[in-house]
C-alpha cells in the first residue's frame, strides 16, 4: 500500500525526491494505534497527493541520504501543532497617524500545521478595512521563497475585519500576509493585530501567545526630557551629561518623523540662583528624528535646585530633574570694584579689587602650591594707568585689593584689565567702564601765546597761563598763585613782563608785555610757580616774526667753504632787523663789497641788489688772489633802504688744487754717507703755494736718486695726510760720498701730482767702520800650496774708502772653503791710510767658493770684512787615492769597480802628465782579492776606474791599496774601509747543534740553522723556510721530532728554532735541515735520555681490605713506553697509556692487610730512574642498606628511613663511624637531610631520618655513607 502510494505520487510528479515523498505520506497519514505499532498511521493517499510540502524526511536514527534510498522505517514526522501555536511579526512597528502604509506580516509555524489549518489576522478599528480586491487595504498571502516557505498557503478570505488564510505548514516554515495601502488611525494609539491559529480542519482559531502591535504616532503634542542633564556640575562648565528633549504625541510616543521643531532650554523660573544664566553651544536646537540633542550647556552661578524648562511653541513644556552648581576651579580674573564705586580723581591713588572666579564667574579660591599673580593695564581710555599695577591672590583666598592705582586723565569710559602673570591659569578680566574726575591742580600750562598770532621780535605780546590737574584738565587753585615765565627753547632773549598771578578759585591768568628778540620758530616758554619753582608747564612751540630791516650782514662766503685763491666764489648778503633777524627790505637796495681785512686783492663781481620784499642777495663771481686766513669782507648799502654796513666773519682762502710735489729741504744740508738724513716733501698748487691733500686718499710718494752714483736707501716712501701739505721723511740714507746728488719725490698714490726734485747736494764719506778684502792674488786664481797676496781696505758703512785714524792691525782667516789657510795672515793699515797689502798667504785645497775674512785686532774699531769668493787651483799630482767602491757594499764573489784618482800634495785631484799604471792590493781583510786588479790613468787625467774586482769574504773593514807601477811618480793610496755582503744563499749549515736532552723535554740548546752563500757567508737577505727532521738512520726508530714552529722562516739568513724535543730515548741522534733550493745540512750527534717520572695522583687512592685484583691508574708526567709501576717497591704488570698516565694491576694479596703502601714509577735507561711515591691506603670495606617504615604512604604523609652501614672487611670487623646523607627522586624532603652513625651492633652502625612526601608514585630513597679514616664510602637505596 505504501509503495503503491509512493509510485502514484512519483507518477503525478516525477521530480519529487524520495525524502519528500516519504515526508508527504508520513505527515498526511491518519492516526492508527501508536507510532511504536504503526509508525505514522494509516496511509491517506488523497491527502498525500494534495500535499505540496517540500520537506524531506529521513529514517529515524540514520544519517541523511539525500534523494537516494531505500528508506528504512519507522518514519518520525514532526509534532502536530495545536491551535494557538505559531508566531506572527510585522515589518513596521510604528507609523504616523493618518499615514498610508503597506504592512507585511510574517507567520512562522511552531510544530506542524496539517491540511486545512488556518491563520486569522484581525485588522484593528480605525485602520482601512481589509479586502481581497485591489485598492486600499488589499490583503494577499504567499509562502516565503525557497525551502523556508509553508507547503500550501491559501485560499485567503476576508470577513469584516478578519483575514483568514488556509495553510499546510511544517514546523519552522513561514508565509507572509501583505496589508497594502492601509491608512492608519488619525490619532495616537497602539494597534494590536490579533492573530489566531487552528491546527487541522476542525474547531475555531485560538489566539497565539503574542500578536503583533503597531504604534500609531500622533502629531507633536508635548516635550519630554529623555536624557536628563547631570545632577551636579561646576559653574561655567558644560554638564557631563547633556540634556536631550523628545517631541512626543499626546500618548507620549516620540514623533520620530519630526525634523523641524525647535526646542528652547531655559533655567526654570524660581530655581537656582537669581540672575544665573544658561548657555549652550546652540539654543534653540532643531529636532532630528524627534529628538533635540543639546551640547555645551552650562550654568554660570553657584546654586542648588536648578531645573531646566524645555519649550517649543504650543507644545506642552517639560522640566528637567534638579541640578546643583558648585564653584569650579579658577578659570578667570574679574575686577569687581574700582575705588569703592566712586569716581577716582585724575592723578590720585585709588583701590582696585580683583577676584579669581571659575568659568561661571563664581568666586573661587586659589588652590595648589602657587598664589595667583596678576598685572593691571588700561584697555579703554586715553590716559596713563600708573602707581601700583600688580597684585597677588593668596592660596586659599579669592580676592585682593590693589591700592595706589593712579590714572592721569579726567575722562569717562575708562576700563582696567587684570591679566594673570603667575600661578594657576586664568583668563584676563576687565572692570566695568568708569569715570575719572578732574584732580587737584598740580601743574601749570601756557595755553595761549599772543592770542594765537606770531609775535614780532622786539614787540610786546601776551600769554595765558593755566593751572591743571595731573591729566592736563583745567583745575582752579585754592590760593593766589604767583607764576614766572622763562625761555625753555629758542636762541633769542625773553624780556618784558615775566610774572603774573592766578587768583584763588581761578584756573588761569593773562600776562601781557613779554618781548622776544629772535625771529625764529620752535620757541617754547615755561611757566613755574614763583616761590617754589615747581608746577612747571610749557607753551606749545610758536614762531616769532622779524622786525623792520635796519642793517646788512654777510651771512655766507662760498656757501661756508673756504674759497680757492683765483677761483670765483659767491657771497650772500642779508638785510636784518635791529635784533639780527633777517628782515625784508621795502625797496630794491643796492649793495657793494669791499675788503676789510686781508693782503690779497678782491676782484670779480662786487655789487648786487636786494630785491624789494626780499632779505637775501647772493653775489657770484667774487675772486681773491691770496691763499691766507683772516680775510674779512664788508657789505655797504649804495641805494634803496637805509641800512648800516655789515661784515663777514673772517674766512680762509685755500690754495689751488695740488698739481706737483716739491722737495723743500734736505737736513742736514750735507749728509754723511750711510747716515740717515731727512727729506721734506710738500704738495703744491700750480703757483707753488702749499696745497693740502683733499679727497678720500692721502698722497703717497717715493724717493729716488736722479743724480749721483750711490744707492739711496733707508726710508724711501712717505705720505702727505689728507688735510696736510707737508711731510718729512726721516731715515733716508745714501751710500756714496760725492757731490751733485739729486733726489726726486714721485707720486705713488692719491691725488695726481707731478714729480719734484731737490736741489743738488753733497754727501760726505763716513768714518771708517769696516774692513774689506778688495783683491786676492791680483785677481788671478792662487795655486794650492803656493803663496799669494791680498789687499785689505778700511771703509765707511756704505763701502766708501775711509782713512783710519790710528795704525790698525788685522788678521786673516778662512770664512768658506774646506782647505787650510796658512803663511802670512796679519797686516797693518797705517794711520791716515785706507789700505794695506799682505803677501805670502797659502791655501791647501783646490776648490772654488773660497772666501777670506779680515778681522781688526788693534787700532780703529772696524767690523770684519770678506773677500769676494775665489777659486784655488790644484798643485802637481803627487799621490794616489781610492775614492770610490761601487757598489758601496759589494757582494762576495761578485765583480765590483774601484775608482782611483791622482792628487797633489794637499789631496786635491790633479791630472798626471804621463800615462800612469796602477795596481790594487788588499790592505785589510781576511778574504781573497781577485778579478781585474790593474789599470792606467791617462795623461792629462786624474781618474781611473778598475772594473771586475772580486772579494770572497762577507765582512766589514775591508781596505784596498792603489800603487803606481809606471808613469808619474805618485805615492800609494788607500780606500776607506768598506763592507762586503754575502751572496745569494746556496746551502744550509747547523751553526748551533742541539744539546742532549730528555724524552719530550725541549733541548736546552736549541738548533740554529744558517743559510750561507757559496763562500760560506751568512746570506742575510734569505728568508728561506727551513724544515727540521730526524736524520734518517739515527737515534731510535719511530722517534718523532716536534718544535714550537717547524718549518720556520729564516730571519736575516738565520733560523733559530725553539721548543724542539724528541719523544723516544736513544743515542746518536742527528737533525736534518732542508729548504727549497738549498743544500741540506745535518747537525752533530746528540743523545735523548729517559727522564725520571713524576706521579701526581693515583686512582683509587684507597681500597677495601680483602679486595680482589684491581687496576690502579697512576697520573703524572714523564712516563715513557717501558715505564712500570711498583707496589711497595715491587714491580707490577704495567700498561703505558700516555706520557701522563700508566695503569698497573694490583694483586689481591697486596691489599690483604690494612695500611698505607708506596706507589712508585720507574723509567728505563738511557737516563730514567725511580719516581717520587704516592700512597695507596688499604681500609675497611663497607656496605650500606636503607629501609623506610612504613614502606608505602599517602602523598603528603611522612615515613621514617633507617640506614645501616656494616664493615665488610671480614676479620677484625669494626662498626663504621661517620655521616650518611639522604636524597630522593620523589621531590620530598628529609628532616634532617643527614644523620650520624651512632647505634652499633656487631660490625654495623645505624641512624634514622624522617622523610616527608610531596608527590605520589614510586620514589627511590638513597643513603650515601661518606666514609671515615678507616672505612671506605658506600651507598644503598630503598624504593618507597
Amino acid at each position: 500500500m505504501v509503495a503503491g502510494s509512493a509510485a502514484l505520487m512519483r507518477a503525478v510528479d516525477p521530480t519529487l525526491a524520495n525524502g519528500v515523498v516519504v515526508n508527504r505520506i508520513a505527515r498526511t497519514a491518519d492516526p492508527a494505534g501508536t507510532q511504536d505499532q504503526t509508525g505514522n498511521g494509516r496511509v491517506n493517499i488523497a491527502r498525500a497527493l494534495s500535499d505540496t510540502s517540500t520537506d524531506a524526511i529521513q529514517p529515524a536514527g540514520t544519517a541523511p541520504v539525500g534523494s537516494g534510498g531505500p528508506f528504512v522505517g519507522p518514519y518520525k514526522a514532526g509534532a502536530t501543532a495545536t491551535s494557538g501555536d505559531g508566531t506572527m511579526s510585522v515589518n513596521s512597528t510604528t507609523v504616523n497617524a493618518s499615514s498610508t502604509n503597506t504592512l507585511t506580516f510574517t507567520f512562522t509555524a511552531v510544530n506542524d500545521f496539517g491540511i486545512t489549518s488556518q491563520v486569522r489576522l484581525t485588522i484593528p478599528t480605525g485602520w482601512t478595512p481589509p479586502q481581497t480586491a485591489a485598492g486600499p487595504g488589499q490583503v494577499t498571502a504567499a509562502a516565503t521563497g525557497g525551502s523556508s516557505g509553508c507547503g500550501t498557503v491559501g485560499p485567503l478570505s476576508v470577513s469584516g475585519s478578519d483575514v483568514t488564510v488556509t495553510i499546510t505548514c511544517s514546523n519552522g516554515k513561514k508565509f507572509t500576509l501583505t496589508y497594502a495601502n492601509a491608512t492608519a488611525p488619525a490619532t495616537a494609539t497602539s494597534s494590536t493585530f490579533a492573530t489566531a491559529t487552528r491546527s487541522g480542519g476542525s474547531g475555531s482559531p485560538v489566539a497565539i501567545a503574542s500578536s503583533p502591535v503597531v504604534t500609531v504616532i500622533g502629531p507633536p503634542a508635548q516635550l519630554a526630557f529623555t536624557q536628563q542633564p547631570s545632577s551636579s556640575s561646576t559653574g561655567g562648565t558644560a554638564f557631563g551629561t547633556q540634556p536631550k528633549v523628545t517631541i512626543q504625541d499626546s500618548a507620549g510616543t516620540a514623533v520620530t518623523s519630526d525634523n523641524s521643531t525647535q526646542v528652547t532650554l531655559a533655567i526654570t523660573s524660581g530655581t537656582g540662583t537669581a540672575a544665573a544664566a544658561l548657555s549652550c553651544t546652540t539654543n534653540p536646537v532643531t529636532a532630528s528624528a524627534g529628538v533635540a540633542t543639546f551640547a555645551g550647556c552650562k550654568i554660570d552661578k553657584v546654586g542648588t535646585g536648578y531645573t531646566l524648562t524645555a519649550t517649543s511653541g504650543s507644545l506642552t513644556s517639560a522640566t528637567s530633574s534638579g541640578i546643583n552648581i558648585t564653584a569650579g576651579t579658577v578659570a578667570k580674573l574679574a575686577i569687581t570694584d574700582v575705588n569703592g564705586g566712586a569716581n577716582p580723581a585724575a592723578g590720585v591713588g585709588f583701590p582696585v579689587t580683583v577676584q579669581s572666579q571659575d568659568a561661571g564667574g563664581n568666586p573661587t579660591n586659589v588652590t595648589g602650591g602657587t598664589a595667583l599673580g596678576f598685572s593691571l593695564s588700561r584697555t579703554a581710555g586715553t590716559g596713563t594707568l600708573g602707581g601700583t599695577l600688580s597684585g597677588t591672590i593668596a592660596i586659599g583666598a579669592n580676592t585682593v585689593t590693589v591700592s595706589g592705582v593712579t590714572y592721569s586723565k579726567a575722562e569717562s569710559g575708562v576700563v582696567i584689565t587684570a591679566t594673570r602673570t603667575s600661578g594657576p591659569a586664568a583668563t584676563a578680566g576687565s572692570s566695568a567702564p568708569f569715570t575719572v574726575d578732574i584732580g587737584p591742580a598740580s601743574k601749570l600750562a601756557i595755553t595761549s601765546v599772543n592770542g594765537g598770532s606770531n609775535p614780532t621780535a622786539g614787540t610786546p605780546f601776551s600769554i595765558v597761563v593755566q593751572s591743571q590737574d595731573v591729566g592736563g584738565s583745567a583745575s582752579p587753585v585754592s590760593a593766589d598763585t604767583d607764576v614766572s615765565i622763562t625761555l625753555k627753547t629758542g636762541t633769542g632773549t625773553l624780556g618784558g613782563t615775566l610774572n603774573g598771578t592766578i587768583t584763588a578759585g581761578s584756573s588761569q591768568t593773562t600776562i601781557s608785555g613779554l618781548t622776544y628778540t629772535k625771529a625764529e620758530s620752535g620757541v617754547v616758554l615755561t611757566a613755574k610757580r614763583t616761590l617754589t619753582s615747581d608746577w612747571a608747564g610749557d607753551s606749545a612751540a610758536f614762531t616769532v616774526n622779524a622786525g623792520i630791516a635796519t642793517k646788512l650782514a654777510i651771512t655766507s662766503v662760498n656757501g661756508g667753504s673756504n674759497p680757492t685763491a683765483g677761483t670765483a666764489f659767491s657771497v650772500t648778503v642779508r638785510s636784518e632787523d635791529a635784533n639780527g633777524n633777517f628782515s625784508n627790505v621795502s625797496a630794491a637796495t643796492g649793495v657793494s663789497l669791499t675788503l676789510k681785512t686781508g693782503t690779497g686783492t678782491l676782484g670779480g663781481t662786487l655789487t648786487g641788489t636786494i630785491a624789494a620784499s626780499s632779505s637775501t642777495l647772493t653775489i657770484s663771481g667774487v675772486t681773491y688772489t691770496r691763499a691766507e686766513s683772516g680775510v674779512v669782507l664788508t657789505a655797504t648799502r649804495t641805494s634803496g633802504d637805509t641800512l648800516a654796513p655789515g661784515d663777514s666773519v673772517a674766512f680762509t682762502v685755500n690754495a689751488g688744487t695740488i698739481t706737483k710735489l716739491a722737495i723743500t729741504a734736505i737736513s742736514p744740508a750735507t749728509p754723511t754717507a750711510g747716515v740717515g738724513f731727512s727729506v721734506t716733501v710738500q704738495s703744491q698748487d700750480a703757483n707753488s703755494n702749499p696745497s693740502n691733500v683733499t679727497g678720500g686718499t692721502a698722497l703717497g710718494f717715493s724717493l729716488s736718486r736722479t743724480a749721483g752714483t750711490g744707492t739711496l736707501g733707508g726710508t724711501l716712501t712717505g705720505t702727505i695726510a689728507i688735510g696736510a701739505n707737508t711731510v718729512t721723511v726721516n731715515g733716508v740714507t745714501y751710500t756714496k760720498a760725492e757731490s751733485g746728488v739729486v733726489i726726486t719725490a714721485t707720486r705713488t698714490s692719491g691725488p695726481a701730482a707731478t714729480a719734484g726734485a731737490s736741489a743738488p747736494f753733497t754727501v760726505n764719506a763716513g768714518a771708517a767702520s769696516k774692513l774689506v778684502i778688495i783683491s786676492v792674488n791680483g785677481g788671478v786664481n792662487p795655486t794650492a800650496g803656493s803663496p799669494f797676496s791680498i789687499v785689505v781696505q778700511s771703509q765707511d758703512a756704505s763701502g766708501n774708502a775711509a782713512l783710519v785714524s790710528t795704525d790698525t792691525t788685522m788678521s786673516i782667516t778662512r770664512k768658506t772653503g774646506t782647505g787650510t789657510l796658512g803663511g802670512t795672515l796679519t797686516g797693518t793699515i797705517l794711520a791716515g791710510a785706507s789700505a794695506t797689502t799682505i803677501s805670502g798667504l797659502t791655501y791647501t785645497k783646490a776648490e772654488s767658493g773660497v772666501v777670506l775674512t779680515a778681522t781688526r785686532t788693534s787700532g780703529d774699531t772696524l767690523t770684519a770684512g770678506d773677500s769676494a769668493a775665489f777659486t784655488v787651483n790644484p798643485g802637481p799630482a803627487a799621490m794616489l787615492v781610492i775614492t770610490s767602491i761601487s757598489p758601496a757594499s759589494p757582494t762576495a764573489g761578485t765583480g765590483f769597480s774601484v775608482t782611483v784618482r791622482s792628487q797633489d800634495a794637499n789631496g786635491n785631484f790633479s791630472n798626471v802628465s804621463a800615462p800612469t799604471a796602477v795596481s790594487l792590493t788588499l790592505k785589510t781583510g781576511t778574504g781573497t782579492l781577485g778579478g781585474t786588479l790593474t789599470g792606467t790613468i791617462a795623461a792629462g787625467s786624474s781618474t781611473l776606474t778598475i772594473s771586475g774586482v772580486t772579494y770572497t769574504r762577507a765582512e766589514s773593514g775591508v781596505v784596498l791599496t792603489a800603487t803606481r807601477t809606471s808613469g808619474d811618480t805618485l805615492a800609494p793610496g788607500d780606500s776607506v774601509a768598506f763592507t762586503v755582503i754575502a751572496g745569494a744563499g746556496s746551502k744550509l749549515v747547523f751553526t748551533t747543534s742541539p744539546s742532549d736532552s730528555l724524552t719530550n723535554i725541549a733541548f736546552s740548546t736549541q738548533p740554529t740553522v744558517t743559510v750561507q752563500d757559496a763562500y760560506g757567508n751568512t746570506a742575510t737577505s734569505s728568508t728561506a723556510n727551513i724544515t727540521l727532521s730526524i736524520t734518517t738512520g739515527t737515534g731510535t726508530p719511530g722517534a718523532a721530532l716536534t718544535c714550537t714552529q717547524n718549518p720556520k722562516a729564516a730571519v736575516a739568513g738565520i733560523d733559530t728554532f725553539a721548543g724542539c724535543r724528541i719523544n723516544l730515548a736513544g743515542t746518536g741522534y742527528q737533525l736534518h735541515a732542508t729548504a727549497s733550493g738549498l743544500t741540506a745540512a745535518d747537525s752533530a750527534s746528540f743523545t735523548i735520555n729517559t727522564g725520571v717520572p713524576t706521579p701526581t695522583s693515583i686512582s683509587p687512592a684507597s681500597v677495601a681490605r680483602g679486595s680482589a685484583d684491581f687496576t690502579l691508574t697512576v697520573n703524572g708526567t714523564a712516563f715513557v713506553n717501558g715505564s712500570y709501576v711498583q707496589f711497595a717497591g715491587s714491580p707490577r704488570v704495567t700498561a703505558f697509556v700516555s706520557a701522563t698516565q700508566l695503569t698497573a694491576t694490583i694483586l689481591a694479596s697486596d691489599v690483604a692487610t690494612l695500611g698505607s703502601f708506596a706507589i712508585t714509577a720507574v723509567n728505563p735507561a738511557p737516563g730514567g730512574g725511580l719516581s717520587n711515591a704516592q700512597t695507596l691506603t688499604v681500609t675497611r670495606g663497607t656496605t650500606t642498606s636503607v629501609s623506610c617504615t612504613p614502606g608505602s604512604a599517602v602523598q603528603g604523609a611522612s615515613t621514617t628511613c633507617t640506614v645501616t652501614v656494616s664493615d665488610a672487611s671480614g676479620a677484625s670487623a669494626f662498626p663504621p663511624v661517620g655521616t650518611v646523607n639522604f636524597s630522593t627522586s620523589g621531590g620530598g624532603s628529609f628532616a634532617p637531610s643527614s644523620c650520624t652513625l651512632s647505634s652499633s651492633i656487631g660490625n654495623s652502625s645505624t641512624c634514622s631520618v624522617t622523610y616527608n612526601t610531596s608527590a605520589g608514585g614510586s620514589q627511590t630513597i638513597t643513603a650515601a655513607y661518606s666514609g671515615s679514616t678507616d672505612d671506605i664510602p658506600s651507598s644503598g637505596t630503598f624504593t618507597l
